[in-house]
């Protein structure tokens, strides 16, 4: 499914085709393989994600999708801003639930 996903996509951080589909929300925290779930990346960009790269996790937070977003409050609820702000570095208090 996530290679469906992928097809014709870039990497959301750096314009590469995209290789791999990162969870936005981590298995290990209840994500899944919904599309709204997946962001298509390089492998070079996965694996900064993985390694903790703050401005490749500010790029991926600063460019999600409407449907994105909402599973994220989906997950989190009234939490959403601070699992961005403790997950992707996202300045705290620019998160909004809408």
């Amino acid at each position: 499914m996530i290679r469906k996903l992928l097809a014709d996509h870039e990497c959301r951080v750096c314009g590469r085709p995209a290789s791999h589909g990162h969870h936005l929300v981590y298995r290990s925290q209840g994500g899944d393989d919904y599309e709204g779930n997946i962001i298509p990346l390089c492998h070079v960009c996965h694996d900064k994600v993985h390694a903790g790269s703050t401005p490749v996790r500010r790029q991926i937070i600063l460019t999600l999708t409407a449907d994105e977003r909402a599973y994220v409050v989906s997950k989190f609820g009234d939490n959403a801003a601070g699992w961005a702000e403790r997950v992707y570095g996202y300045p705290e208090g620019a998160w909004t639930n809408d």
